[in-house]
């Protein structure tokens, strides 16, 4: 079993080749790790997915009934990382790391069910309005009668 191990810890240094201890780059073709994204540059895209998102629930029926436009207009993918990137700088400067949230497991539950249960809350509130503002017909006058049953 060891020896199994041995082979394929061997062969697995064939495919991916270590950079030699000296600082001289590795060979051409080796597998080079990509330097992590810094704190703010993290907050920065998270903030970025987060106005984008508020853009697109608010320029849709999703929260609002008629949609609004002016979000469309003044958060456009283009000017998101202006926006964005201050607030990235002062959240890392405090070390808040927004773009460490989406690992949490609430974000995505609140991402795919929260729209549809806020238009939810809205229809519904819509729905009672509308049912307290029209007068009640006989039908419904009886069914809500409790000695009708009797």
């Amino acid at each position: 079993m060891a020896d199994a191990l041995e082979a394929l810890a061997a062969q697995a240094d064939t495919l991916t080749p270590a950079a030699p201890p000296d600082g001289t780059p590795p060979p051409p073709g080796a597998a080079q790790a990509e330097p992590a994204p810094s704190l703010e540059d993290r907050n920065t895209q998270a903030l970025c997915a987060l106005l984008a998102m508020a853009r697109e629930a608010t320029a849709t029926r999703v929260i609002f009934n008629p949609p609004l436009q002016s979000p469309s207009q003044h958060l456009g993918d283009d000017k998101l990382p202006a926006l964005a990137g201050p607030w990235a700088r002062v959240l890392a400067h405090y070390g808040i790391d927004i773009g460490g949230m989406w690992d949490h497991p609430i974000v995505p539950a609140l991402l795919t069910t929260g729209p549809a249960l806020w238009a939810l809350a809205r229809d519904l509130g819509e729905e009672l309005r509308a049912r307290k503002a029209r007068p009640l017909t006989d039908a419904e006058t009886s069914s809500q009668d409790p000695a009708a049953g009797d």
